[in-house]
């Protein structure tokens, strides 16, 4: 009988302001770094390090939030 092992890790991304929420799983989405984690939820990262969801993000461009 063979053995074999997968190590699965979840990614947990929450918009900094509205609160929405995405979850990845590595072996589904092929997702293996915060980075990438962000950009596969369709999320943001500015420059002071807050997440901000894609319609938070336009706000934030058009000066609507800070």
């Amino acid at each position: 009988m063979g053995i074999s092992s997968l190590r699965v890790t979840e990614y947990f991304t929450t918009c900094d302001f509205c609160g929405c929420a995405e979850t990845l799983h590595s072996e589904i989405a092929n997702v293996y770094t915060k980075q990438q984690a962000i950009k596969s939820s369709g999320m943001h990262k500015i420059k002071d390090g807050r997440i901000l969801c894609n319609e938070c993000f336009n706000k934030y461009k058009n000066k609507e939030i800070e």
